[in-house]
């Protein structure tokens, strides 16, 4: 009886074997779904890989578009580039990844899946135009990044995302956040300055909580700041470009902080219950509003003329300090002309 459990048994697992995936073509394992292919887990992945953009499977030349969870997770793997036609990398992807050099990511990729390179030892990444969401923790303890360029592209970036990161100096957030999430760069040490983007509203709690920034800038959108999100290593200089102060409280900043808010807010911020406690200095630039090219705090026939001059070339954009490219397509010219006169008229 013994015997026959294990004869099933090697058979099972022979047969699960056998099944791991739909194909094993140049050193690399796939499923097939839906028309596509997908990379798959193997142990035995090592040095550099190179992903195709098609492999042929029953007949039919398939693109690769994914790459399944725990595909590369604590294998030997170098290096990997991917091709042209990748959309998706799921969760634990590159995990433990401990002689990863390099990642070549495509122009097209979309999603990033949570832990994606968590205690790799990635060294640099380009993440690509194309990306729109980045999930939890997806560099978590990635102790060789130094630096990472979040593109504009991106709307959501998860908990987490960066906690960890020993040697990371630099990280410019994508401008289409509207929220930066709890622990996003927790404990970073290295962290120099960091630059809320203006769309954002709420910034989560222990954001920057052991972390050791020299300067932070929070966008003029800020209404929320999460318990502890400001709790640093060291004492930053803090400048506000939101007029009004954000809901605060709970945030382990020393009494002796100075704050920098932008002109013409000092009273709301040295009335505030929380805000009120530091030393407030309003020395920040005071927000214009789109179309007030001579910065007077109106938007009006003046700012019209101005611009006329501009694009007749009697006066220098310089001297507007960029509020002269109203559509902020890096060009003034009669689309700005036109943008302003459909502010003045209301439009």
């Amino acid at each position: 009886m013994k015997k026959i459990i294990f004869v099933l048994l090697m058979v099972v697992a022979s047969w699960c074997s056998a099944s791991a995936y739909d194909l094993l073509e140049g050193g690399i394992a796939y499923d097939y779904a839906f028309g596509e292919m997908r990379v798959v887990h193997l142990d035995s992945y090592k040095g550099d890989i190179v992903i195709p953009a098609q492999v042929k499977y029953n007949g039919v030349m398939r693109s690769v578009t994914s790459i399944d969870s725990r595909t590369f997770d604590g294998t030997a793997v170098t290096s990997v580039r991917f091709p042209s036609t990748m959309r998706y990398v799921y969760d634990l992807a590159f995990n433990s990844c401990k002689q990863l050099k390099a990642v070549y990511l495509n122009e097209g990729l979309i999603f990033m899946g949570a832990n994606m390179f968590k205690d790799s030892s990635l060294p640099s990444i380009e993440i690509p135009s194309t990306v729109t969401k980045i999930r939890d923790h997806c560099f978590y303890n990635c102790d060789n990044l130094t630096s990472v360029v979040v593109p504009d592209n991106v709307i959501e970036l998860g908990m987490c995302a960066f906690m960890e990161c020993d040697k990371l100096e630099s990280v410019k957030l994508s401008e289409s956040l509207t929220e930066i999430s709890y622990c996003l760069l927790r404990d970073c040490p290295s962290l120099k300055t960091v630059v809320i983007p203006d769309n954002v509203t709420k910034i989560g709690g222990s954001c920057f909580d052991g972390s050791s920034l020299q300067e932070l800038v929070i966008g003029k959108s800020v209404n929320f700041i999460d318990d502890l999100a400001l709790r640093f290593n060291n004492q930053p200089v803090i400048r506000m470009r939101c007029t009004i102060p954000p809901t605060a409280s709970s945030q382990g900043l020393r009494t002796n902080t100075e704050i920098h808010v932008p002109k013409g807010s000092l009273a709301a911020y040295k009335t505030h219950s929380y805000w009120g406690s530091f030393i407030i200095i309003d020395d920040e630039p005071a927000p214009v509003a789109p179309g007030d090219v001579n910065g007077d705090g109106i938007v009006d026939i003046s700012d019209l003329n101005a611009l006329i001059n501009v694009v007749l070339g009697s006066e220098s954009a310089d001297k507007y300090e960029g509020r002269a490219d109203v559509t902020g397509d890096g060009v003034v010219d009669i689309s700005d002309i036109n943008a302003v006169i459909n502010i003045v008229l209301g439009k």
